[in-house]
């Protein structure tokens, strides 16, 4: 958001690098940077949830983790290889012509892949590392336009890939392909079988 746009309580948070946005009624701020990614002409935008500004307390950091959960989280696989795939395919069509917003693509592909595009369901992905907090049940406009986001996503694989069987085999095996939450910069290796499939519609990855 633009600085004039905010209240005077959240305006000494948003400095170089660093924005504040008001998501379902809560201002949050977000680390800003961007990074480099393989086959891409343009650095990818990076976005990471700091915490909540409260207009009586202050920044209030999102809550670390103890030392058992590091540890754990350490080991703990999440989903990668198809949320990045469909970044890597579509995320400038749909940043175009379909939303404005990364935070909504992100839950759109969220509902996509799982149904639902809450807390629970973004902890099983990557994606989880760019997104703040997801309140459960969201305003019936809002999941409306996450669901028509999803659809676009369905559309899009379809021309991408027409064949049914070829296009269910490729979402299943890309989804179960998964990285450490922990990785800065992750690369996942496609299976043969993937990579044959991918090769028989020409498609880049």
């Amino acid at each position: 958001m633009r600085i004039d746009q905010l209240p005077d309580f959240a305006k000494p948070y948003k400095t170089k690098g660093y924005d504040v946005r008001l998501v379902r009624n809560r201002y949050q701020r977000y680390k800003i940077s961007s990074k480099r990614v393989p086959g891409k002409k343009y650095p990818v935008l990076v976005q990471e949830y700091l915490g909540t500004i409260d207009p009586v307390k202050g920044f209030i950091p999102k809550q670390p983790k103890t030392a058992a959960a590091q540890n754990s989280a350490n080991v703990n696989l999440v989903e990668y290889g198809l949320s990045d795939f469909i970044i890597r395919q579509f995320e400038s069509t749909l940043l175009r012509s379909v939303v404005s917003s990364t935070e909504l693509l992100y839950r759109g592909i969220l509902y996509y892949m799982y149904g639902h595009a809450y807390d629970r369901f973004a902890k099983l992905s990557y994606l989880s590392r760019q997104l703040g907090p997801i309140s459960e049940p969201e305003a019936p406009g809002e999941l409306k336009f996450v669901i028509e986001i999803a659809q676009k996503i369905a559309e899009l694989m379809t021309a991408l890939l027409p064949d049914e069987s070829d296009r269910d085999y490729v979402v299943i095996r890309l989804r179960d392909l998964k990285v450490s939450i922990k990785e800065e910069r992750p690369r996942v290796k496609y299976p043969s079988d993937v990579l044959k499939i991918l090769k028989k519609y020409k498609i880049k990855r």
